[in-house]
């Protein structure tokens, strides 16, 4: 497994190894299989415009760095 973080401000969409596409937004990161790992994303990595990371852990599900929704507590 490797995790994938959009390092721009903008949104960025590149192709699979399988054939999809992935879209990330802005300083946004996935979880991806390694058999996903393209030559586009390591060229990517290698431009500074996303990080490829492994990740050890099996057990891991899809990250995302939008913040959680607020809830009200109290009121009337």
């Amino acid at each position: 497994m490797h995790e994938i973080k959009n390092l721009l401000f903008q949104p960025l969409t590149l192709h699979r190894l399988d054939g999809t596409g992935v879209h990330l937004g802005p300083r946004e990161r996935q979880i991806l299989p390694d058999t996903a790992i393209s030559p586009e994303m390591r060229q990517a990595a290698r431009r500074g415009q996303v990080s490829l990371r492994p990740v050890h852990d099996t057990t891991a599900e899809p990250v995302s760095d939008a913040p959680a929704p607020a809830t009200r507590k109290g009121g009337k």
